[in-house]
Formats: structure tokens, sequence, C-alpha cells
């Protein structure tokens, strides 16, 4: 179950028989949102010259651009950070040819995001997701039942949430 659009690319190459779908839903009471994104991020650090800031600053003007980010998409699978990108993805007829990449971007555009959707700030987000991972596969499996690899991920994810804690207290 691969949790990134940017896997698409070895999925292609794998020769299995795939698709991708929007994430299911449960339906009324519960209004369908949109996702939260994750993935690739750039940070840039305190402790650097006035020059160093502005080359930076020029670097991100840069990758942000439009046709950047839609070239950047093609070339990784990331979702682009604009809806312009996009709409150059969508002039272009990129997603007639790979309908599947056009889901996460309309997964995440579902609706106006909510408090809850907006994205999240997650000591070890990473490790996290890989611990729902792992668990989501052992119910998949059948090598645990829905109730003990829930239990075991919520388990685990709180042990590294506390670990994140202690490191940065």
């Amino acid at each position: 179950m691969p949790h990134s659009s940017a896997l698409i690319g070895s999925m292609k190459q794998s020769g299995l028989n795939w698709d991708a779908a929007m994430l299911p839903h449960w339906g009324e009471p519960y209004p369908m949102t949109n996702t939260i994104i994750g993935g690739a991020t750039l940070w840039v650090l305190k402790g650097h010259s006035e020059e160093e800031y502005r080359g930076v600053a020029e670097f991100l003007n840069f990758v942000a651009q439009p046709e950047q980010q839609a070239w950047w998409h093609k070339q990784t699978g990331y979702v682009p950070i604009t809806n312009s990108a996009a709409a150059i993805l969508e002039a272009e007829g990129h997603f007639e040819k790979e309908p599947y990449q056009r889901i996460a971007i309309d997964q995440l555009n579902y609706s106006d995001p909510t408090p809850d959707t907006k994205g999240l700030r997650l000591g070890n987000f990473v490790e996290i997701r890989n611990v729902v991972e792992e668990e989501m596969e052992n119910i998949f499996a059948g090598n645990k039942s829905v109730e003990d690899g829930l239990n075991d991920a919520v388990k685990r994810a709180n042990q590294l949430l506390e670990e994140f804690a202690e490191m940065y207290q």
C-alpha cells in the first residue's frame, strides 16, 4: 500500500495490475473532506548570511513557478504545490495519460480545508506513518486482528511521540 504519489513510477515498473482511487469514506453523518498534505519538504535554517538567504529566496521562487512544479510533478509524481501548475498539466493532457496522478490533487482539493485538514505538525511523522503502514499490512495479511493491529499502531506511535517530546523539552 503506497503512502506517496512519488511511488507511482515504481508501481508502473512493477508489472503489477494496479489502480488508484479516492480514499474511502464512511458516509453520513461524517462529511468527506480534503486529505492532509505530506511528503517532500524544503527547509531553510537560521544562521546564514543575507547573501545566502537571497540565494535561497531565488531558488524557492524558481521551484515554486508553475512551469517548474509541472515539470517536478512529471519527474517525481509528487503533487504540484500550486493550482496553476495543475492547470498546466491539465492543459497539456497529462492527466489523460496518467489519470491516477489527478486523484491526489482531487483528494487534496476535495473541500475547503478545516482545522483538522490544513496539515499537521507532528514529531516523528515519517516514523509514525511507517508504524501505521506496518500495522495495516499486518491486518491485511491476516497476521493480526483489526483491533490488535490498531491498538499496536497506537502504542507504537505514542512511544514515538513520547521520544520526540523528551528530545525537544
